[in-house]
């Protein structure tokens, strides 16, 4: 397997690399600042992905996304007479490519012989492009659910208790986990959570933030002139860490205005926890219940908060085991691997059948 960078500039992250039990190595690119491009993460253009592709002799590539990276493995592909499948997330809320770039995405995706996605946003996304569905596997963006599980569940109790507590939190918990930043709906939800504080009839709640970023300022400020509301920011917590955090929150807020997929969201549904999503979220699909959660438009205030309120008002709730049980079965990384073998021996052939 081969990785662009170890880390992107925006997400700390720390990952034990002697986890990986597989050949890996890093590919030599240049990268783009995210200046560039601040709607996504930075543009990475790497130089040798041909002769880390020769040197592997690949039966299967399998790229990410569709820009340098994915053009140089559809040529390898294409001289070698492999199967190349291509990670697509993208989604017609994130995809914003301009003509020239559809027209480049239309003639890539020709050389692909299977397609990857999480949920029908990417399908959507992907038929625009003039993919068939037939050549469409979905879902690939699972987790280690039963682990989560676990580590969600172990935090509850004292745990729990100790953590609402160090916070000062109490009533209904309202969590965010995140980078703050725009693109995440920071303002739309502070201007939605102004409208809770406005109602005095409200049961307590309280608003937990987890994660870093340029907009901790705004928040530190809401929570300035808002002191009826219990506000915690407890900055970037290291994803070994996080499970405990869930377990303190009795709702999930998911404002983004723009994601992909949104991992936040599988978490939260794993963990039993109602959400309100945007529907700007690629993991929107995953909320197929009144039970689980709703979905909104972020940038209507109102509605934001009357969802978020409804909730407050019914008090702390838990999503029915059974569809927890559900998402972690169905998101599982043994389910997701099962899902990924079958798809490149349907591209192993669709391959031979081409030849």
């Amino acid at each position: 397997m081969s990785f662009d960078a170890r880390r992107e500039p925006h997400r700390e992250w720390e990952l034990d690399e002697r986890e990986f039990e597989f050949e890996w190595v890093l590919t030599r690119s240049l990268s783009l600042p995210q200046l560039i491009r601040p709607r996504r993460s930075p543009l990475h253009l790497p130089l040798n992905v041909m002769s880390v592709l020769k040197r592997f002799q690949p039966d299967v590539v399998i790229s990410g996304e569709l820009g340098a990276r994915t053009a140089s493995a559809a040529v390898f592909c294409r001289l070698r007479k492999r199967p190349l499948i291509v990670r697509w997330e993208g989604t017609p809320h994130t995809d914003g490519a301009n003509a020239v770039t559809t027209v480049r995405r239309k003639l890539l995706l020709r050389h692909a012989t299977r397609l990857w996605g999480n949920g029908e946003e990417s399908v959507r996304s992907l038929k625009a492009y003039g993919v068939p569905r037939s050549r469409i596997d979905l879902g690939m963006g699972g987790m280690d659910t039963m682990r989560w599980r676990r580590e969600v569940e172990d935090g509850r109790g004292a745990a729990r208790s100790a953590l609402r507590k160090q916070f000062r939190l109490e009533g209904t918990v309202i969590l965010f986990v995140g980078d703050l930043i725009a693109l995440k709906g920071i303002k739309e939800l502070l201007s939605a959570l102004s409208i809770l504080a406005a109602d005095h009839d409200l049961p307590p709640w309280s608003v937990l933030f987890v994660g870093w970023g340029p907009l901790a300022q705004e928040i530190h400020i809401w929570t300035e002139s808002h002191l009826t509301v219990p506000v915690a920011l407890a900055g970037f917590v290291q994803p070994r860490e996080l499970a405990k955090y869930y377990a303190a929150a009795d709702l999930f807020a998911m404002p983004s205005l723009f994601d992909q997929w949104g991992f936040v969201c599988l978490e939260a549904l794993v963990a039993g926890i109602p959400q309100v999503t945007s529907l700007f979220a690629g993991a929107a699909a995953l909320i197929t219940s009144r039970e689980i959660g709703s979905v909104v438009d972020p940038r209507d205030s109102r509605s934001l908060a009357n969802h978020l309120g409804d909730q407050i008002r019914m008090g702390p709730q838990r999503v029915p085991e059974v569809l927890c049980d559900r998402a972690m079965t169905q998101w599982s990384v043994v389910s997701m691997v099962d899902r990924a073998i079958s798809s490149v021996r349907l591209a192993a052939q669709d391959r031979s059948k081409n030849r």
